[in-house]
């Protein structure tokens, strides 16, 4: 591949931020002005998923492709949260993303 036909990817991820935090999806009390002009001039989702509703497990799978069950990355990394009333165990997690995962980072390299 030559320079020209190189994917040029901007990817721009904000933890613990909802689509109604923004003033480019109706919220009148946030200004976000540059977020709003990327709205315009690019690509605005309409509908989304999130892999997980917790940061860890959600950019791991943003970053391989893989749900966070299937690299048994559940929860968020430094978290070990457990409730002492619960009768439930938690579940057997890994607290990292494995090296030898491939991320877009090195498919992009390549």
């Amino acid at each position: 591949m030559t320079n020209a036909q190189k994917p040029n990817v901007v990817f721009i991820l904000a933890d613990d931020l909802g689509y109604t935090d923004l003033s480019c999806y109706g919220n009148a009390y946030h200004r976000t002005p540059n977020i709003d002009s990327l709205a315009r001039k690019g690509l605005k989702f309409r509908q989304a998923y999130s892999a997980c509703p917790v940061c860890s497990p959600s950019r791991a799978a943003i970053m391989t492709g893989k749900y966070p069950a299937r690299l048994h990355l559940t929860n968020f990394i430094a978290g070990d949260r457990r409730d002492p009333a619960s009768p439930l165990l938690p579940a057997q997690w890994t607290k990292y993303l494995p090296a030898s995962e491939a991320t877009l980072a090195e498919l992009f390299k390549n």
